[in-house]
């Protein structure tokens, strides 16, 4: 009779845990694309020198300075995300919705038209949403060649079972993924795995959730409808979450004593800062 073993692994990244950033954290926060209104999606965000909107305040705060009444802003969005994926004929697919507030923001304007000189002056305060993170994707594949466990191989090499890695190596070890070590004839620690062929069906969803916005405040001024000046500070603030569930199964029954094992992880990020735009549009 095979004995059916069923393994959770959960990795937990708490506050309390200081871990450096990698490549995709850098390339995740620092891609922003300024979502604002309605009318400067429309115009893929190109609004540095065009102005009267609120989104400019993010991109040229010069911009402010073609406001030659009040305004107030507010742009809600229904965002869409649909995923597939084939992986060696496997294909997989998701879809996540979420309805968020892309822009909200008033625009000040005092002055009059018909003086000469500085005609306009205008103060904004508001936000906008520089980064959506809310997407969902799964991954399917039967691999008949290799297992996550075997890349744990490779890493556990040469490493005490103290030593593992307690966010992957040191799980696996526990769990009878890793199983008993062995000394190579070089004296390294090497480890044994009931899943080192492969012969499994893989199965991986990732859900992320959060965004970038920005509080902002602006001032601006208008001479002669020729020469437009603002300036701005930002508060951007960011919010990331990211759940990852990865299957491993034996559905053609062929390893002994195992039959699935999961890997949860969640990460949590939050950040902060503050930055400083000066601008100036020139129409002759």
């Amino acid at each position: 009779m095979k004995k059916y073993i069923y393994i959770v692994l959960i990795s937990l990244f708490s506050s309390g845990i200081a871990l450096a950033q990698n490549s995709v954290d850098v390339l995740r926060y620092s891609r922003t694309s300024v979502g604002g209104t309605a009318r400067s999606l429309a115009h893929g965000g190109a609004f540095g020198a065009v102005g009267a909107d609120f989104s400019s305040l993010s991109i040229n705060p010069a911009g402010i300075g073609l406001y030659k009444k009040s305004e107030l802003s507010l742009t809600p969005t229904f965002y869409l995300s649909n995923t597939s994926s084939d992986l060696n004929g496997y294909k997989g697919s998701d879809h996540k919705n979420n309805f968020n507030m892309n822009n909200y923001g008033l625009v000040f304007v005092a002055g009059d038209k018909s003086i000469k000189g500085w005609k306009f002056f205008q103060f904004g305060v508001g936000v906008n949403r520089l980064a959506n993170f809310n997407h969902r994707y799964q991954i399917t594949n039967e691999n008949t060649t290799s297992s996550l466990i075997s890349d744990y191989q490779i890493r556990a090499y040469g490493q005490h079972p103290d030593d593992l890695d307690p966010f992957s190596t040191n799980l696996a070890w526990f769990n009878y993924l890793l199983d008993d070590t062995v000394r190579l004839p070089n004296g390294a620690l090497a480890y044994t795995s009931p899943l080192a062929d492969g012969g499994v069906y893989q199965e991986l969803n990732k859900n992320t959730w959060g965004s970038i916005n920005e509080l902002t405040m602006s001032f601006g001024s208008t001479y002669n409808d020729v020469f437009y000046i603002g300036g701005s500070i930002g508060f951007p603030f960011l919010r990331y979450y990211e759940e990852t569930s990865y299957m491993e199964e034996d559905r053609a029954d062929t390893i002994a004593n195992f039959y699935k094992f999961f890997k949860d992880d969640y990460l949590e990020t939050h950040g902060s800062g503050v930055n400083f735009k000066l601008g100036v549009i020139v129409r002759p």
